[in-house]
């Protein structure tokens, strides 16, 4: 569903933000071209993996049923209203992937603006007069570490994402932002060899890169910016695991 501010996944009674990439990849289908096509009447639907479905996707009103693929050019079926299509295979990753898949990747809503931090270790909120206050005072961090840290968090983004899997954790990170005061937790599931970060009220967990968790979990030397990978929902993900 499209929605001021991007696409949104809906998950029961739930709005996630929606990974654009992966959106655009379902859009595609219905400009996709054919030099193939039969009457459905024709065909037996249910060889072709059509009656019922391998997926379905609804695109401004337009039913697009998606079968099997045929066994010389790998072209996949597909069945709108009474025709069925032949169509080069894009979309096996995207049959194969659970809800999760759809979710974006990226940590925090694009233009977040961060005011509190809580880290395990550390806390930081940005007083009335603009700076950053460190608890405990004596942590020995500097104002430039902890601008760079804040800024790690509001660019990362996850390799993927995942359903979370219901694990406790004795770690949590709460964040708050100008525009959700309330703030977010999320629980530190693991930190190697991925660092894994569970949002259990969405009911996903992140996936980043290990190396991820030096620049997010506590302040380096100012300029020591994490890999905050800011192009995973432009990556295709044809991991399906769940």
């Amino acid at each position: 569903m499209l929605r001021k501010g991007g696409w949104r996944l809906l998950n029961g009674n739930q709005e996630l933000p929606a990974s654009e990439f992966q959106i655009q990849s379902l859009l595609r289908l219905s400009k996709a071209t054919t030099t193939t096509s039969y009457p459905a009447n024709t065909l037996n639907l249910e060889e072709l993996g059509l009656e019922p479905p391998q997926a379905t996707v609804n695109i401004e009103g337009v039913k697009f049923r998606l079968g099997t693929t045929e066994p010389l050019a790998n072209r996949r079926y597909i069945l709108v209203d009474d025709t069925v299509y032949l169509i080069e295979d894009q979309y096996q990753h995207l049959i194969n992937a659970d809800w999760s898949n759809f979710v974006s990747r990226q940590l925090l809503p694009a233009g977040s603006t961060i005011t509190a931090l809580r880290l395990p270790d550390m806390e930081v909120h940005l007083s009335a007069d603009g700076t950053w206050e460190v608890t405990p005072a004596d942590a020995g961090v500097n104002a430039d570490a902890i601008q760079q840290l804040v800024e790690n968090w509001q660019l990362a983004g996850a390799l993927y994402v995942r359903r979370y899997d219901g694990r406790d954790s004795g770690d949590n990170i709460s964040i708050r932002t100008r525009d959700n005061p309330d703030g977010i937790t999320l629980r530190v599931l693991a930190r190697s060899p991925e660092l894994i970060l569970a949002r259990p009220d969405q009911g996903i967990e992140y996936h980043l890169s290990g190396d991820m968790g030096d620049g997010l979990l506590s302040p380096g030397e100012p300029g020591e910016a994490a890999d905050a990978g800011t192009m995973p929902d432009s990556t295709l993900d044809g991991d399906s695991r769940n």
